[in-house]
This record gives structure tokens, C-alpha cells and sequence, in this order.
């Protein structure tokens, strides 16, 4: 059998073949064997496969049957149409987000590693029925669109997704800065403009709750703990919510104690926030909120 014709027109694979020595038995070709090397050097195993002049290429290693034992054999294989494939069902087309079971099962597998230090933002777009209702589908799926974008843009350490409708939610790695991060976000979506034939909006926002978690991961399903994250990021935007709602409804004509007390609610929760006491005080458990 000659395994040189077979191994030559294997279709999308190489094969890289040592013996115990190390030494090179196949290919004998020299450019063949630096195109494999740089394959190998490319290789991630984050995503298990290797990169290389925009193809993929998966890389295992095996034994070849007929040959001696002691051989060491890298197959190769370019797995470009396979890899587009799978992110095409991963991402969100729309929002180009990872979709929400993609992420949650991320979340999930950081969370088994029993990783610390890491944190959960829920960010839902403020009055997006009344765009949709009042400019059309064609304007909201724009908004939605030019959002994603700048929150994979600006968060590329960070996981985004599409939780649902105009709901989205980040995976922060790293709670430091995250903060910080999530304002600055949340301050370049206000500054969005769409532009669509005769119809302009400038005045989109974002509402965004925060939970951090900094403590050893209890001894819990991975799946509640899960939902239990993301519920507390829900709770803090709520409150978000709540307190554009209140301003919203305090440029209509109120009551001078019921201005009162906003300005009271208002100079807290700001001042809780410049001097972080939310974190202080909850440790890993504390809602920010955006005004």
C-alpha cells in the first residue's frame, strides 16, 4: 500500500507524521511541512482549532493503522465550513450578540470552574415598544442592531447576548472597572442617531443593573446559581428603571413634597453610587443604577 499517494489526496487534511526519534517521517515536502508548523504554531485551545490565512483547521492526534506504534500522527483538518456553520447558529443576526442559549451555557461553564471575580449586567432598553409603535419594526430592528454593535465593540473581554426582545446581557469576566465600562456603554448609546429616510432619533437610552460576584461560589447547582445571578442583575434593573421612571414622571405637575422626596431618592442613590457604598455595604451584592 502506498500511504504517501493515500495521505497526498486525503481531501481538506494534512498529516504530519514523527517517529519516537521526533524525527520528520511525513510530509518530505518542505513547504508542505511549514505550512503545517504554522498551523500548529496558530493553534487555540480556547477554541480548539487553529487559524491560518482566514481557513480553520482542527488538529488531533492519532495513529494511522499500519504503522509502527511508536509513530506520533497530527491530522489536520481544514474545518472552515464547519466552524461558519456553528456561528451562524450561535450569533444573533439581528443584534450580531450571541444568542440566549449560547451565552447562558457559557455563563454556566465559567461558573463550574468555580471562577471568582466575574459579573452579570442586564441591560434592556428604555421605551423600546414606543419606538417600535411609533416609528415601525424597520427603526427598532436599526436600534437594535446599532446597540449590539457598540456593546461588542466596546466590551471585547466581555460576552454579549440577546436575552430577549430589546434585553440584553454581558458576561464581565473581570469585575474591575466594570463600572466604569458600563457607563461609558451606556453614555455612547445616548449619543446614537438613526437615520432612516425623513425619520431622525436621538433620544435612545439604555438602563443597566449590575451584580458582582467576588465570594467563593457555594456548593450549588450550577444552573440556580445561574438563575439567582441574573436575578439580582434583574432586581438592579429594575431599580434603573424605577428611577427614570420617577424622573419622568416629575416633569409632570407634582406635588412640592413629593418633589421633595425625588430630590432626597435622587442625591442617595447618586451619592451611594460616586462613593460606591452599595458595594461597601453588600459586598458583592449591590444594583447601580443610571440617571
Amino acid at each position: 500500500m502506498n500511504y504517501k499517494k493515500v495521505l497526498d489526496n486525503a481531501p481538506n487534511t494534512y498529516f504530519l507524521i514523527k517517529d519516537k526519534n521526533n524525527k520528520v517521517i511525513y510530509p518530505k515536502d518542505k513547504r508542505k511541512l511549514d505550512y503545517i508548523r504554522k498551523l500548529y504554531i496558530n493553534y487555540s485551545k480556547e477554541n480548539k482549532y487553529s487559524t491560518f490565512d482566514n481557513r480553520n483547521f482542527s488538529i488531533k492526534k492519532g495513529t494511522i493503522e499500519g504503522f509502527h506504534k511508536n509513530y506520533t500522527v497530527l491530522y489536520i483538518k481544514d474545518i472552515t465550513d464547519l466552524v461558519s456553520l456553528k456561528s451562524k447558529y450561535e450569533i444573533d443576526p439581528l443584534t450580531t450578540a450571541l444568542n440566549r442559549k449560547v451565552i447562558l451555557d457559557k455563563i454556566d461553564k465559567y461558573i463550574s470552574e468555580n471562577k471568582l471575580n466575574f459579573s452579570i449586567v442586564m441591560g434592556d432598553i428604555d421605551d423600546f415598544k414606543k419606538i417600535n409603535d411609533t416609528y415601525g419594526h424597520v427603526i427598532g430592528d436599526i436600534v437594535l442592531n446599532k446597540i449590539g454593535n457598540i456593546l461588542r465593540g466596546e466590551l471585547p473581554d466581555s460576552l454579549v447576548g440577546r436575552y430577549g426582545g430589546e434585553e440584553f446581557i454581558i458576561f464581565m469576566p473581570n469585575t474591575n472597572n466594570s463600572f466604569e465600562k458600563i457607563e461609558k456603554v451606556r453614555e455612547l448609546i445616548s449619543n446614537i442617531k438613526v437615520n432612516f429616510e425623513d425619520i431622525t432619533i436621538d433620544n435612545i437610552s439604555i438602563s443597566f443593573g449590575i451584580y458582582n460576584i467576588t465570594e467563593d461560589i457555594v456548593n450549588e447547582d450550577v444552573k440556580s446559581l445561574r438563575k439567582k445571578y441574573i436575578g439580582n442583575a434583574d432586581k438592579a434593573l429594575y431599580t434603573s428603571k424605577k428611577i427614570i421612571k420617577i424622573k419622568l414622571q416629575y416633569t409632570k405637575k407634582v406635588s412640592l413634597i413629593d418633589t421633595f422626596f425625588y430630590f432626597i431618592y435622587i442625591f442617595i442613590c447618586n451619592l451611594c453610587i460616586i462613593k460606591r457604598y452599595f458595594i461597601t455595604f453588600y459586598r458583592y451584592k449591590f444594583f447601580m443604577t443610571f440617571t
